[in-house]
Parts: C-alpha cells; structure tokens; sequence
C-alpha cells in the first residue's frame, strides 16, 4: 500500500505529484522510470481515495441533518394547514385574568365568554395541545423517512467508512456502530433481548420513547436505534470525537487508533 510511502512527506507535495500524473497523458507517464511513476500514480491514487472519503462524510452528514429538516418543514406544514393560529396570546390571558378577577364568583358563560369568544378559546386549545405533540410528531416523521428512504444508502455509506475513536468515553457510539454492522444483513424489526444494546451516549432522551418497542421497555425497535445511532454519529463526527480513516487530517484526532 502506498500510505507507508507518504507518511513524513509534506501534503504540499503529495500534491505535487499528484497535479503532475494528472496533468500527464497515460504514454508519457509509461515513459518514467518505474520508481517514479509509481510514486506518480501513488499520489494521485492517494489524494483522490481521500477526496472520495471526505466527499462520503459530508454526504453522511448532510443526509443526516436533511433528514431532521425535512421532517420539522413536514410537521409545520400539517399543522398550519389543520389549525387558524390564534393571535395575541398574551393579550387574551390578560384579559381572561382580568375578568375573572373583577366577577371572582361569576360563571364563565357570563364573565369570560364576553371577553374571549369561545371559539378563540377552542382554537387556542387546539394550538396548544398541537404544540404539544409537535417533539414526537417531528420524532415519528423522522423515522419514518429514515426508514423508507435513507435507511439503505445510510447503510452502504456506514459499510464503507471506517470509523475510529480515541477516548473512551466516546466507545458506546463505536458499539453501536459495530452492532449495526452485525445486524445489516438481518431483517428482524428489534434486537434479540439477549444483544447488549448501547442507550448512553447514543439515544438521547426524548427518543428513549420511540426505541423501546414494548410496554416492558425491553425490545430495541431498530430502525429507531439506527436512527438515534446516526443523529449521534454526526454530532461527534462534527465535534472531531470521531473521525473517519482515510478522510483528510482536518477531519481526524491524532494520536492511538481506539
């Protein structure tokens, strides 16, 4: 393999080499001595491995953010077409306050109606309780589209990419990882209740809900948990707690391969 060879050479050079076996027909190539055209080729096959590399991580990481977006536009989209927003909240609740304040013993029929009509009163229920389930409703769509869009392009991206870790605190994500590896070829909907499933530092709270799949709280749904796997993978990824073998150096921790 050719990283050996470039390990102590400068990048600036590498990228010399590699403009000049570009820049150069494959006959004139043929005409360099062995050693240098193999040195040549090395480069260029060497920076366009880790171009490639980089261009997966950022398709990886946009699909996992496009995911989320697509889903808050959806829910908000749903929701202003079922509901009339109700306007000046605030000045509503001090008028109710108001009114129930100065007739503390009046019914509502008399004192509040009056000054909130009732159907404002049913159109701000709706509102409130619609926001409400906003959270889980983006949660639900998210899935779905995960699951019936991206799921198999996240997994050929996840089989490609190697990924590594240097801190400890940071391995239940690389668990996860390598779980996901190991149940890519199955089509069971949860883990057997026998696999040590990674929670911590994985799946963050408001999703704990949706990946257990039973009352019991015991089945893993895993299109859930693959979900919760990859939010959580381009969070570190873009906090440099993960890097990617083979991307370019800015995308990676120096030191021992975890």
């Amino acid at each position: 393999m050719w990283k050996p060879l470039f390990q102590r050479i400068p990048p600036r050079v590498i990228q010399q080499y590699r403009r000049r076996a570009a820049s150069e027909p494959p006959r004139e190539l043929r005409r360099h001595p062995a050693p240098l055209r193999h040195v040549l080729l090395a480069a260029l096959c060497w920076q366009r491995l880790t171009e490639v590399t980089d261009d997966l991580v950022e398709l990886l990481i946009s699909v996992a953010h496009h995911i989320g977006t697509r889903a808050e536009s959806k829910v908000e989209a749903e929701l202003l077409r079922q509901l009339r927003r109700v306007q000046g909240k605030t000045a509503l609740l001090f008028k109710l306050a108001k009114a129930a304040r100065a007739q503390p013993e009046g019914a509502v029929r008399e004192v509040i109606y009056p000054v909130v009509p009732e159907t404002v009163l049913d159109d701000l229920i709706r509102e409130m309780e619609a926001e409400g389930n906003y959270d889980r409703e983006v949660r639900l769509v998210t899935r779905n589209s995960y699951g019936h869009h991206y799921r198999r392009a996240i997994s050929l991206l996840l089989g490609v990419l190697t990924f590594r870790c240097n801190n400890d605190r940071h391995q239940p994500i690389m668990r996860a990882l390598d779980l996901l590896t190991k149940y890519r070829d199955r089509r069971t909907l949860t883990f057997p209740l026998t696999e040590d499933v990674p929670l911590g530092g994985v799946v963050k709270d408001d999703w704990q809900a949706l990946v257990l799949d039973d009352a019991e709280k015991r089945k893993i749904n895993r299109v859930t948990y693959e979900m919760c796997v990859l939010t959580t993978l381009r969070d570190k990824i873009r906090c440099k707690e993960v890097w990617i073998e083979g991307a370019r150096q800015g995308n990676r921790k120096v030191g021992r391969v975890g």
